[in-house]
């Protein structure tokens, strides 16, 4: 007679007061799991905090960074006496002197005489879902290359959702998050510019009172970034001080050649100067929702189009209204941004800087 073999999920069960009997499936995991505090860095204070996670009751465990491929590491070396199952515990180390530019930083955790690993443990937990863990490859991307701001004191409205107030905040700004339905004229005075998030003019119903209230902040000297909306479900039309139609214009060629429309506009030298090699290796897209109707008061700064397309014009406007200084970009930052793309943390950084010279914050 020969075995009958089932084969089934292993999973655990147990029950909760108010949600009654719950199940998810058991996770094998390794040993020790290790991630960065961050997705990108620019060090700016020469520093990289890695996070060691214990699965199991581990002692004597090792870390070390490697860095451009497996072979390169970073000399100094960590060591954690013991950690208890499920405790973590930060691991701070100094930026590598030989690491010249932006390159892509591993970290590396073993038990002495053991196997080694290099995954961080996600878990994935809603209410609505089943609960699921992954172990990607721990990494970060560091940039090393000396990008300046001159807007320091950010206020920021968040629409969607993206991590660029984390990418101003290791440009070395200062970034509060506003709330649109209580942000008044006389608050928006106490910080230097204020960005507005992705999609907020199609989500947040608070942007249509907002919007003339940006403005006149922008007409007594404020500077306000919009970044991309979609053409349908806006709250408003009134998106800056004068008028623009977006569009579904986009490029998605993510290496689509850029044309500069205004070649000595200050956005494309300063404070950082923009190269043609500063767009190279962008991620997906160059942007979406682009405008495709402008008043003249408005100059497009940046065209770029896909294989067999018309060239687009309306990815980056900019123009100055009364005192200030007002930007609509369609430029996908909220994905190169994250992705670490070094090229576009200086345009951006160069936007944030728009009216505000370098001389204005010595």
């Amino acid at each position: 007679k020969g075995d009958i073999i089932y084969q089934r999920p292993l999973i655990y069960k147990w029950t909760d007061r108010v949600r009654g009997e719950l199940y998810r499936p058991v996770a094998v995991v390794e040993p020790l799991s290790v991630a960065f505090d961050q997705k990108v860095s620019l060090a700016a204070d020469n520093q990289i905090t890695v996070r060691v996670r214990a699965n199991e009751l581990a002692k004597n465990i090792n870390v070390q960074l490697n860095w451009g491929n497996e072979n390169q590491s970073f000399d100094e070396l960590v060591s954690i006496d013991s950690l208890s199952e499920g405790q973590s515990f930060p691991v701070f180390f100094n930026v590598d002197s030989s690491i010249s530019s932006s390159t892509e930083i591993t970290a590396t955790v073993w038990k002495k005489g053991s196997e080694k690993y290099k995954k961080s443990l996600i878990e994935i937990a809603y209410p609505h879902i089943q609960t699921q863990v992954v172990m990607p490859t721990a990494k970060m991307i560091l940039i090393k290359d000396s990008i300046i701001v001159t807007r320091k004191n950010i206020g920021y409205i968040m629409g969607s959702g993206d991590e660029i107030p984390v990418a101003l905040q290791e440009l070395g700004c200062e970034v509060t998050l506003l709330n649109p339905e209580t942000v008044a004229l006389q608050e928006l005075k106490n910080y230097d510019g204020v960005v507005v998030g992705i999609r907020a003019y199609n989500k947040i119903k608070a942007m249509k009172s907002l919007a003339p209230i940006l403005n006149k902040y922008v007409f007594e000297g404020g500077f306000v970034m919009v970044q991309y909306n979609t053409n349908r479900g806006l709250i408003t039309e009134e998106l800056g001080p004068y008028p623009f139609k977006l569009s579904r214009i986009r490029v998605t060629e993510e290496d689509a050649q850029v044309v500069r429309l205004q070649r000595g506009h200050p956005i494309l030298r300063t404070p950082n100067l923009i190269t043609n090699a500063d767009f190279d290796y962008w991620v997906q897209e160059r942007g979406l929702y682009f405008a495709s109707e402008w008043d003249e008061h408005y100059q497009p700064i940046i065209g770029w189009n896909d294989t067999g397309e018309d060239l687009a014009k309306g990815s980056l406007l900019v123009t100055n209204y009364g005192e200030g200084q007002f930007v609509y970009t369609g430029i996908s930052f909220f994905r190169q941004l994250p992705a670490g793309v070094v090229g576009a943390y200086k345009l951006f950084a160069n936007l944030m800087s728009y009216g505000k010279p370098l001389e204005e914050t010595e």
